[in-house]
């Protein structure tokens, strides 16, 4: 299940993409320690969808940007 959030965001001038932390309610934000790897990924032809492999409190999680908002997969959702 997906689980849109906020996230803070720098934008290079190259035009890169670097998510710094994710937001994921009033009490809780995460910094971004490391991105180990980006992976795009052609959902329709209008929307590619961004694949961030990243290091968060020291734990590798996904966080996932579709052109227009940010999510993560949730496991487990009920």
């Amino acid at each position: 299940m997906k689980r849109y959030v906020s996230v803070k965001v720098m934008f290079e001038e190259n035009g890169n993409i670097v998510p710094e932390a994710i937001t994921w309610d009033e009490e809780h934000c995460y910094p971004i320690s490391k991105i180990i790897d980006i992976r795009c990924k052609k959902i329709t032809a209008k929307i590619t969808e961004i694949k961030f492999t990243c290091v968060i409190l020291g734990q590798i999680k996904y966080l996932y940007y579709d052109e227009k908002r940010w999510y993560v997969i949730l496991r487990n959702a009920k």
